[in-house]
């Protein structure tokens, strides 16, 4: 399922472009991700490493783009930080297209 479509932001003829731009952003932060992931993986100091270090290598990389100041949410005493990234459904909310 599209991105757009969970949004429920393709419904409207209307915002096509807004489906469009919603669609291309996952995928382009998607694909980032995927890639550092990748380098990660592949770096020359785990050659011969276990399924379970490639493994942790890769979250790694997951928890540095979700956790950008190394403390998950679980362990946070007060309420988390603004995020690195901007949270797409605010505008949604506040009822702004984007246009």
């Amino acid at each position: 399922m599209r991105p757009a479509a969970l949004l429920s932001v393709d419904k409207d003829v209307g915002d096509s472009y807004l489906a469009f731009a919603i669609d291309r952003a996952v995928w382009a932060f998607g694909t980032n991700v995927e890639h550092d992931m990748n380098e990660a993986e592949n770096d020359p100091r785990l050659k011969n490493a276990k399924a379970e270090q490639l493994t942790q290598a890769r979250r790694a990389v997951w928890e540095a783009y979700c956790y950008p100041d190394g403390t998950p949410d679980a362990e946070r005493k007060v309420a988390p930080p603004p995020g690195r990234f901007a949270d797409p459904m605010a505008r949604i909310q506040a009822g702004e297209t984007g246009r």
